[in-house]
């Protein structure tokens, strides 16, 4: 049998799986089938190579040990009858070897090996026909065939038990035709059966714990799989749970505690480098008459809408929040208020260009913006918010729908 373990591995269904691992005592394999495919499988290619060296292996001795068959009988019928056994067998071994190639199924299949062993076992028999002369040392042969069937043959304990079982029936069959007393008969019996008996339960042994080995692995696997979806889901959790503390719900866009943090961050990086930090106020005109006119659901497709037009008209480094209600700011780093006033009204003509659609005779949306740059003697966003307050209802009062400067 071959005994060793597969760097690759397959994962059958875990709920299969489970109720399968559990081994039949006889033959020490899966009880589920399916379970027994897939470890067959993932021992395949280590299986096919071991196979194949064996049966090279086999056919190379069968044909070195023609020479003391040629020195012991010469060119006698005996010899000729042996060495065209000898040669129908190398050739069967070599044509194994060829199926392995094509049909690597096999391998782990077991009944190549098998017939392959049931052919052997009668040249053996012919040999204590042929060479009464060396019948002990035939059964010593025998006695190493049955415990290397189980031992080192690659194939399935269950099926070896029929190879060794055969070998035992088909050895003491053709000595009792030969006259073999019953006393005899016994004692070979006993001596054929012991090394039978041993390979059998030492391969049971090793394969219990070769499937053992790859109960925990799976086992293994399975929980590692667990763990790491866990994991995964824990991460989505987390990312949804972190965008929804910083995400304003219905437009997407920055909600204040998020844009407060981004704004300390902007200004000690921009005051590090000497550049300026615009902000601006965008506060949508006569918002409560779409509210009343259309209703609060075209009223919230107006937000969503300002804000995608926010976005799109902005740098990627730049932060646009939902301030509350209609009410929009802007954060534009690294960018002076001349720059700024620029970007300002690019965005509000966009406004005025694309009204909202989807709505009988669309609704024109317009802003009333209050923008300014910060100076070093706001220590946070309040101080620079309160400017922004004063020039926003400066704006409001003169007409709405235009930029002030603060």
């Amino acid at each position: 049998m071959a005994h060793n373990n597969s760097n690759t591995d397959s994962q059958p269904d875990a709920h299969r799986f489970s109720a399968g691992r559990y081994l039949q005592r006889w033959n020490a394999e899966f009880a589920d089938p399916a379970v027994e495919l897939v470890y067959r499988k993932q021992r395949e290619p280590l299986m096919v190579r071991q196979l194949r060296y064996t049966l090279l292996l086999w056919a190379l001795l069968f044909l070195l040990f023609m020479l003391p068959d040629w020195l012991a009988l010469g060119a006698s019928q005996a010899f000729f009858w042996l060495a065209t056994y000898r040669l129908v067998f190398v050739a069967c071994l070599l044509g194994g070897v060829l199926l392995l190639n094509k049909y690597p199924v096999l391998a782990t299949d077991g009944r190549l090996a098998m017939w392959l062993a049931l052919l052997g076992h009668p040249f053996f028999f012919l040999y204590f026909v042929l060479r009464p002369d060396v019948t002990a040392w035939i059964l010593g042969v025998i006695m190493v065939l049955q415990i290397s069937v189980f031992l080192y043959l690659p194939g399935r304990v269950g099926l070896s038990l029929w190879v060794a079982l055969f070998g035992w029936a088909g050895s003491l069959a053709t000595l009792a035709a030969l006259g073999m007393g019953p006393a005899k008969l016994v004692g070979v019996a006993f001596v054929l059966a012991l090394p039978a008996v041993v390979g059998y339960y030492t391969a049971l042994r090793l394969e219990r714990m070769l499937r053992g080995e790859y109960s925990l692995r799976q086992q293994v696997m399975s929980s590692n799989a667990e763990l790491r979806a866990e994991i995964e889901r824990r991460k989505a959790l987390e990312a949804e749970l972190e965008r929804q503390a910083t995400t304003d719900p219905l437009t997407g866009l920055c909600n204040r505690r998020h844009y407060e943090a981004l704004y300390e961050r902007e200004l000690n990086r921009c005051r590090r480098q000497g550049t300026g930090l615009s902000i601006a106020m965008l506060d949508l005109d006569h918002f409560k008459s779409v509210n009343d006119t259309h209703g609060h659901e075209v009223g919230d497709q107006a937000l969503v809408h300002t804000a995608e037009i926010l976005r799109a008209g902005l740098r990627c480094s730049d932060v646009v929040g939902r301030f509350g209600g209609e009410e929009f700011i802007l954060m534009l780093p690294d960018t002076p208020l001349e720059q700024a006033r620029v970007v300002v009204e690019r965005v509000m003509q966009t406004l005025r260009s694309y009204p909202l659609s989807g709505v009988e005779g669309g609704v024109r949306i317009t802003a009333t913006v209050a923008l300014t740059e910060v100076k070093d003697t706001d220590g946070n966003l309040s101080d620079t918010l309160k400017r922004v307050d004063v020039a926003l209802y400066q704006g409001k009062a003169a007409g709405r729908d235009q930029l002030v400067l603060s």
